[in-house]
């Protein structure tokens, strides 16, 4: 019985420790993305586009970092354009 939990609390803890790599990881990803949304605005409007223009392009920037697209291509699909 010992052995069995001995490996379950060596289980839980590499679980404990993954999770909060995988959180600080996000983490990061996220205060980069918001710096760099900031900096996508500051460059916009020091560049002489309008507020309302420059605020756009930042959040299409936000959007895109937070929630990424994916193209799915079907099996024996082909998008040539010859």
């Amino acid at each position: 019985m010992s052995d069995n939990s001995e490996f379950e609390e060596m289980v839980s803890r590499l679980e404990r420790d993954l999770n909060q790599r995988i959180l600080e990881e996000r983490a990061a990803m996220a205060f980069t993305a918001a710096r760099l949304t900031g900096a996508v605005y500051t460059v916009a409007v020091t560049s002489g586009v309008p507020h309302d223009l420059a605020q756009e392009m930042a959040t299409d920037y936000w959007t895109k970092e937070m929630q990424p697209t994916t193209d799915v291509i079907t099996e024996g699909e082909v998008d040539v354009d010859e």
